[in-house]
């Protein structure tokens, strides 16, 4: 049984940028600059008063965000004359580390603060760093990811139409994937444990078990990437009844999951902190590093699915390493 879970309410200016969104306790304000650049995100709990994520943008002159302020404190950033990266400074005590970034004439990025030197083929493919090497099959699918120091390899196979089917990690445990005929994921198994998907054609709409007991619930916002509420079986019974926890997952300007409160008390129950191109740190509310979220969000950097289980990333139609 899916319950009724309240309305949603979307508010736009005379230009249709979005400027409110409402859900059950969360209200989303929305403000913009003259070039509909994004100055301000702001999720306020109606009820406290209070304000458990926000994002305050400033930009050069070429449109770059060059500020970001948020809960943690104001993290700049700089680029280099083609616009490209190359520094991100973020408040102290985030735990977020000093970022550089150096590129090549094609864009490849050469160092990094995760790796004095990085190395490419001929078709601009990442082949080694500091740490790990790869491998890739003639089609440009990453095969194998080994870690340097310890030599563990994690080996990924693919089908006929370049989707991942298996993943086989260093600890044992491989990994399963199954699609339909739109390429859309239909199914993962690890270890006996079955995950079921069943989506329209963008968004996820709900997960269920191997024996197709619903687990959890999605709503998505209008667009790509916009995921909105999350209401799992918390009771575990195999359905969502009414009266279950209703979590609202609160997004940056980039889309990317910062926080996510429950709907109906404002309660503050994860943090979700990002370096520039997406590795991901989840804090409990006092703090406490998380190895996957405690109430079972899937999205993450830019609105996508994180698998923190197996350590990949899915992109729609597209699931990587």
């Amino acid at each position: 049984m899916i319950p009724l879970i309240g309305m949603v309410q979307y508010t736009y200016d005379p230009l249709s940028r979005l400027t409110q969104l409402r859900t059950d306790i969360m209200r989303t304000e929305a403000t913009y600059d003259a070039a509909s650049q994004l100055l301000d995100l702001r999720h306020t709990n109606v009820s406290a008063g209070t304000t458990p994520a926000f994002a305050t943008y400033a930009y050069d002159p070429l449109g770059n965000r060059t500020s970001l302020t948020d809960p943690l404190g104001l993290h700049t950033f700089t680029y280099d004359a083609l616009n490209r990266l190359t520094g991100a400074d973020h408040p102290v005590g985030s735990s977020l580390p000093e970022e550089t970034f150096t590129y090549d004439p094609v864009g490849n990025r050469l160092t990094s603060h995760r790796s004095a030197a990085h190395r490419y083929d001929g078709a601009n493919r990442l082949l080694e760093d500091d740490q790990v090497t790869y491998a890739y099959d003639a089609n440009g699918n990453l095969t194998t990811k080994t870690d340097k120091a310890t030599a563990a390899t994690t080996t990924y196979t693919y089908d006929v139409e370049n989707q991942l089917i298996q993943i086989d990690l260093p600890d044992g445990r491989l990994a399963s994937y199954r699609y339909d005929g739109l390429g859309r994921r239909l199914e993962k198994a690890v270890r006996g444990t079955v995950t079921r998907y069943v989506s329209d054609h963008e968004d996820l709409l709900f997960t269920v078990d191997g024996a197709n007991a619903l687990q959890a619930g999605f709503l998505h916002g209008p667009g790509i990437d916009a995921p909105l509420l999350l209401l799992p079986d918390a009771d575990r019974d195999g359905t969502l009844a009414h009266g279950e926890p209703t979590r609202r997952l609160l997004a940056d300007g980039l889309g990317s999951v910062t926080a996510v409160v429950d709907d109906r008390s404002g309660t503050l129950l994860e943090r979700s902190l990002y370096e520039s191109f997406g590795t991901l740190t989840l804090r409990a509310p006092d703090g406490t590093v998380l190895p996957q979220s405690a109430v079972g969000n899937p999205y993450g950097f830019t609105g996508r699915e994180v698998d923190a289980e197996l350590g990949i990333r899915s992109w729609g139609f597209l699931i990587t390493g």
